[in-house]
């Protein structure tokens, strides 16, 4: 028999470089969580790319953990396939930052962060949770502080 009537033994997986990415109501939210270097409130309000990085800017409405300011700028790797993630310019969220590979930004952040829309009840509680957060006086001056 030639190769035409030759059935193949095993087809392919697919392949994914990232395995990490954040499941909004997964089983371990507390612990993506607990891995943040910073967690704020804030509104994409522009980006820039460099190289293979995107750089995102957010007006922080709300600051959760973390020496954040009432801007700040996020860095991410513009690739999927390195865990980037990518933010709608005008949407809120709830971000959950890192100091590795910035970029020269002050925080970076990856599809393995539990960051997501601002809506997003379950993460906030488990936020709330891990980093014993409790309601802060919105300042004139900047965002709230929430501790």
């Amino acid at each position: 028999m030639g190769l035409t009537g030759a059935l193949p033994l095993f087809t392919p997986g697919v392949a994914s470089a990232c395995s990490c990415a954040y499941a909004p109501d997964g089983p371990h939210i507390v612990e993506q969580v607990s891995h943040a270097a910073s967690v704020f409130t804030g509104t994409a309000t522009s980006k820039r790319a460099e190289d293979q990085t995107e750089f995102y800017e957010f007006k922080v409405r709300e600051v959760f953990e973390g020496d954040v300011g009432a801007s700040t700028v996020v860095s991410s790797s513009v690739q999927s396939a390195a865990c980037g993630r990518g933010f709608e310019i005008g949407t809120e969220y709830l971000v959950f930052t890192s100091t590795y590979e910035t970029n020269g930004a002050p925080w970076s952040v990856n599809s393995c962060s539990a960051t997501t829309n601002s809506n997003n009840d379950r993460t906030r509680e488990a936020a709330n949770d891990r980093l014993r957060v409790t309601a802060g006086a919105r300042s004139a001056n900047g965002p709230s502080r929430c501790r």
